[in-house]
């Protein structure tokens, strides 16, 4: 009796672990890790701009013309970049989830999608659909694939260098490019037909520019769907997606900054004590990845300098129990802007208890009067006052001798200035004087 009671138990069990173990197979693992698109080094900068209020967020269906107009999402996105500068690669991103057959049971299908961008003057127009390749339009998908609302999340990827020439605002559009006739569906229901909804979109320039800052960038992207649940068996680990910045060819001594952007939609739990889903760079939780709502883009930026690696460096995107999808991760890795520094006295006393004088210019495409003097260092003496003089093209930044740190007496010593301006972008130059005691 006692046999039959636990061989029963053991194939109840067995039953359960199976019914609960299959989900756990499923897409809201972290089994999307979004692919690497572009790594170069350049001397410029990259710029992304999005709406990360939830207010964009649209359902996008197809009736038939007679019943009901087709919806259309417009999005003004504006983009700034150096006035001197060139783009170098524009890239058009559109998030997207729920692509619903309109039933519960019956899956959904990936979106089929027509694309707009405008620069005011000129439109131009591109088609995603499941059937003809789109070379232009990158479309990565992912779905839970079991039970019901079994429907793909996706992001388009689309290659506007050819259209994005300069900064400015761009007027983005899409639509379903699915159409229906009155015999493909029945309109008395909720959610008549073949739809998705957009959470917006996303514009990613890379820019190039005269003695600029050395840049290394990497560009990823993709769709990965986490969801940490126990009843279906996942674990935060599980639902844990990556980006790898392999081959990196920065050294450490060249590095004024290293910044992460992971973007991610629906991740709206993440402000919670502790938090919901977090970010990861290295194997070091570097904070929450959130968006404000369900109904929105997230875009959470990171300073990763100190975990920097020259070998290979790793982002991770982790949800810890409320759905979020990942959708791409940049980083970037820079050098000072070079400036050009002169230092008066040419002969410096380290006994005597006056002050010094700095004279900074910088690189044509950058103005002196965004340097924020209180940055401004030499040899850890901080600066005590700054003047614009020269017509507006210098700065000159005065220090006192007693402030300077580990400076010992030579024929030729260099005296570095580092600052940061106002956006805090990093410069330095030097000059080689004379010093005594």
């Amino acid at each position: 009796m006692n046999t039959t009671k636990i061989g029963l138990i053991a194939l109840v069990s067995v039953l359960a672990m199976c019914l609960f173990a299959t989900p756990a197979m499923a897409d809201y693992t972290g089994d999307h890790p979004l692919t690497v698109y572009e790594h170069e080094e350049i001397e410029g900068g990259l710029v992304y701009e999005t709406v990360t209020d939830g207010s964009k967020y649209m359902k996008l269906y197809s009736p038939p013309p007679e019943v009901a107009p087709k919806p259309v999402l417009s999005q003004d996105l504006t983009i700034t970049i150096p006035d001197c500068a060139q783009v170098k690669t524009a890239r058009l991103y559109n998030y997207y989830t729920w692509s619903d057959s309109g039933y519960k049971y019956v899956p959904g299908e990936p979106a089929e999608a027509i694309l707009t961008i405008s620069d005011g003057v000129n439109t131009w127009t591109t088609e995603v659909n499941n059937t003809v390749p789109n070379p232009e339009v990158a479309h990565y998908v992912d779905r839970k694939g079991f039970g019901s609302w079994d429907y793909p999340s996706g992001t388009f990827a689309w290659d506007v260098t050819d259209y994005v020439t300069a900064g400015g605002t761009y007027t983005t559009t899409i639509e379903n490019a699915k159409d229906l006739t009155w015999s493909e569906t029945n309109w008395e229901l909720p959610d008549p037909g073949e739809y998705f909804c957009t959470y917006g979109f996303g514009l990613l320039i890379v820019y190039e520019m005269d003695e600029g800052p050395d840049v290394e960038y990497w560009i990823t992207e993709g769709c990965d769907m986490l969801y940490a649940s126990p009843y279906y068996g996942i674990t935060p680990e599980m639902a844990t997606t990556q980006a790898v910045f392999a081959d990196p060819e920065f050294e450490f001594e060249d590095v004024a900054s290293a910044e992460l952007t992971a973007v991610v939609s629906a991740s709206d739990k993440g402000s919670w004590i502790p938090p919901r889903n977090m970010v990861l760079f290295n194997d070091v939780a570097v904070g929450p990845s959130t968006a404000v709502s369900d109904r929105a883009i997230g875009v959470n930026i990171f300073d990763v300098l100190y975990l920097l690696s020259e070998e290979q460096n790793i982002a991770e995107i982790q949800d810890r129990g409320d759905y979020e999808a990942a959708r791409n991760a940049f980083l970037v890795v820079e050098s000072p802007v070079p400036a050009d520094v002169r230092i008066e006295p040419e002969t410096l006393n380290l006994n005597s208890n006056g002050n010094f004088t700095a004279f900074i210019t910088l690189p044509e495409c950058y103005d002196v009067a965004d340097i924020n003097v209180s940055t401004v260092e030499c040899e850890g003496a901080p600066a005590i006052d700054g003047e614009i003089i020269q017509g507006g093209d210098t700065l000159m930044v005065k220090f006192y001798r007693q402030d300077l740190v580990g400076v010992e007496p030579g024929e030729e010593v260099e005296m570095i200035v580092t600052g940061k301006l106002f956006d805090g972008t990093a410069f330095e130059g030097s000059d080689t004087i004379r010093v005594i005691e």
